[in-house]
């Protein structure tokens, strides 16, 4: 069964950063999203008077901004070599496989005047396709009782 969920974490993060990562980088990943949704829980008690919970509760918060910083040190790295690779590809006629980093590249926000999204929303948002098709494919695997 471990051999089955890194493959198809493997798997997720190739689709969602059009990369093959090596065996480490792959661990890593996963463990700091699975890290943040097991943390967040404890996050929810800052949404009752923030201004007070966010003083009571700051140990909490600084684990928080650590944790999204280790997400963000594994991811913008991706995203800068997923930016090289666009534009290699445009300089030959090399075939390009899109992932969904290659979308949020793509995307601009018409409502704000055409901008690009920034890493850090990139790092906010790829996080969250792993972790649903982690879910997804969870949900649907028997469980050994």
């Amino acid at each position: 069964m471990k051999s089955f969920q890194f493959a198809r974490f493997a798997l997720l993060t190739l689709m969602c950063y059009g990369e093959k990562l090596d065996e480490k980088t792959i661990n890593d990943i996963e463990f700091a999203n699975r890290s943040m949704i097991v943390y967040s829980k404890k996050l929810s008690v800052l949404v009752f008077l923030p201004a007070i919970s966010n003083y009571i509760f700051h140990e909490r918060v600084m684990t928080a901004i650590e944790m999204q910083q280790k997400q963000k040190e594994l991811c913008v790295p991706l995203i800068n070599v997923r930016k090289q690779h666009r534009m290699q590809q445009n300089d030959t006629k090399e075939s390009y496989v899109c992932s969904y980093l290659d979308s949020f590249l793509n995307m601009k926000l018409p409502e704000e005047g055409e901008r690009s999204l920034t890493e850090d929303e990139m790092v906010t948002l790829c996080p969250k396709f792993l972790n649903a098709g982690t879910d997804t494919t969870a949900i649907t695997l028997p469980r050994n009782s």
